[in-house]
């Protein structure tokens, strides 16, 4: 998904939690509008929202100001989750002994050798930034980067 981008201490981009309801009115009056909009069009209802401009002159997307993410649902222990009980609107403390277990069993290495989790269980969504890239136009074109095992049949 697109989303307007702040970057962290480190440089690393995130979405801009502050902007996005600006965001989401400013895409619904795109859509109001129809799909026909020019560049400076779409830029126009932006601003008008207090967001900088979506596309660049040349009608490129703006990657300074928005950025493509993807959202990935992740349950993890205290060791993922640091801070997780510092933020309850981003994680879910999950109380349910049977994913526990089943976590606990899927991820060691046979039934009679679990995992051994951390303190509690967290659920959230994690937002990972989307760079174009050869090996990401390969995987959206179906042509996976990923080796095939020989001896795997389907």
């Amino acid at each position: 998904m697109d989303l307007p981008v702040t970057y962290d201490r480190n440089g690393k981009p995130m979405p801009n939690w502050d902007l996005l309801d600006n965001y989401n009115k400013a895409k619904a009056e795109i859509a109001r509008r129809g799909g026909n909009l020019s560049p400076e069009q779409v830029n126009q209802i932006f601003r008008s929202h207090g967001l900088s401009n979506y596309f660049n002159a040349d009608g490129t997307p703006n990657r300074r100001s928005f950025m493509r993410f993807l959202g990935v649902s992740l349950l993890a222990d205290e060791s993922v989750f640091q801070d997780a009980d510092d933020y309850p609107e981003w994680f879910t403390k999950v109380d349910d002994d049977y994913v526990r277990n089943r976590m606990s069993t899927e991820l060691g290495a046979d039934k009679r050798n679990p995992l051994k989790l951390d303190g509690d269980l967290y659920r959230g969504t994690v937002f990972v930034p989307i760079y174009d890239s050869f090996n990401n136009a390969r995987v959206a074109s179906g042509q996976s980067p990923w080796v095939s095992d020989p001896g795997y049949e389907q």
